[in-house]
C-alpha cells in the first residue's frame, strides 16, 4: 500500500526520501471492533499510524475495572507505542479496536532511525505525547476531583449535543469512560431520569434538559 499525503497530513512537508522510506516498509492491516491489539506489559515490534477507524487505550484495575486514558483516531498514532518503543520497554497499558481500524504499522527500528533523521517524525511524535499527556492530565484531574454526576453530565453534552439527540452506549460502556462502575452510572441515570433530564432505553441515551445538564456539569465537588 502506498503511503499518501492526502490520508497522512503530517507527510505534507515531508522529504520524498522519506516517503521512499515508508513505502518500502509499510505494511498495511486492519483488524476488526473488539480486537485486542496490545496488552499490559507487551513488546511493541511496531510502530502505527491510524487510517481509519478508532482505538481506545485503557488501563485494568485489579478488581477488573477499566479506565480509558485517550482514543487514538485516524492521522493518529498512539503515544504511549511511541514511548515504549523510544524508551524500550514494555507498553503500559491495553488497546483494543473500538470500531474497525485499518493500520499502516511500520518495524520498530524504524522509528527510533527516522525520529533521529526527519523533523516531520518528531513533530508528530511530540504532538502525540503532547495531547496525551494533557487528555491524561485532565482524566486524573477529573476522576480525583470531580463528582461522578458531574463527570457524567458533562460527557453526555459533548457526546449527544442538542436536546432530542440519541447517543447509542451502553451504561458499562460510559463507566469504562468515566472510570467507575456500570452500577454507579446506571444509578446517576436513573436520577436523571426522574428529573426529566434524559430518556433512557436499551444502549440508548436521550437528552431532554440541556441546560440543567449543563448546570450540573459546571458544578465541583468531591466524588
Amino acid at each position: 500500500m502506498a503511503v499518501s499525503t492526502n490520508s497522512l497530513n503530517f507527510l505534507a512537508e515531508a522529504p520524498s526520501r522519506l516517503v521512499a522510506e515508508m513505502n518500502a516498509n509499510a505494511i498495511a492491516r486492519k483488524f476488526p471492533a473488539g480486537k485486542t491489539l496490545a496488552m499490559e506489559g507487551s513488546e511493541c515490534p511496531h510502530f502505527f499510524v491510524v487510517l481509519s477507524g478508532t482505538i481506545r487505550v485503557y488501563q485494568i484495575s485489579e478488581g477488573g475495572r477499566e479506565v480509558t486514558l485517550y482514543r487514538v483516531y485516524g492521522g493518529e498514532s498512539c503515544a504511549l507505542t511511541a514511548f515504549a518503543i523510544l524508551s524500550r520497554t514494555e507498553f503500559s497499558a491495553h488497546a483494543t479496536a473500538e470500531t474497525e481500524v485499518e493500520l499502516l504499522m511500520f518495524p520498530e527500528h524504524l522509528l527510533r532511525d527516522w525520529v533521529e533523521k526527519y523533523d516531520v517524525w518528531r513533530r508528530h511524535l511530540f504532538k502525540a505525547l503532547t495531547f496525551r499527556v494533557h487528555d491524561m492530565m485532565h482524566l486524573i484531574d477529573r476522576v480525583t476531583f470531580q463528582r461522578v454526576d458531574v463527570r457524567l453530565a458533562d460527557f453526555l453534552l459533548k457526546a449527544a449535543g442538542s436536546p432530542g439527540l440519541t447517543l447509542k452506549i451502553t451504561h458499562e460502556k460510559l463507566g469504562r469512560d468515566l472510570g467507575t462502575s456500570r452500577v454507579v452510572v446506571s444509578r446517576i441515570l436513573e436520577n436523571f431520569k426522574k428529573q426529566g433530564l434524559v430518556e433512557l432505553s436499551r444502549g440508548q441515551i436521550t437528552l431532554k434538559n440541556r441546560s440543567e445538564l449543563q448546570k450540573i456539569s459546571k458544578q465541583g465537588g468531591s466524588l
